[in-house]
């Protein structure tokens, strides 16, 4: 049920496995619905989702919440000043 990821403990198994996993897709599945009307953000959430698969290939703890930190600090950002960026 862990899918080949050595994550361990009740803590590590259900926030890193299931809510990272649901977060990726999210993003992934946001990112494609959004692709024809808004292609800057659609890009961004595509990168983040592409980012966190790489994240949890590395089966490290660290790397997982690195890349909820970031993806969440390019959310904000984005979703914050991504109008004055790029106008879409």
């Amino acid at each position: 049920t862990t899918m080949g990821f050595e994550f361990e403990g009740c803590f590590s198994l259900v926030v890193l496995g299931s809510l990272t996993f649901t977060l990726i897709w999210g993003l992934f599945l946001a990112g494609l619905c959004w692709c024809c009307t808004r292609p800057w953000t659609a890009g961004v959430l595509l990168v983040l989702a592409f980012l966190g698969n790489g994240a949890v290939e590395t089966e490290e703890m660290a790397s997982v919440f690195v890349w909820i930190v970031f993806s969440a600090l390019v959310g904000y950002v984005w979703f914050t000043w991504g109008d004055q960026l790029v106008d879409e």
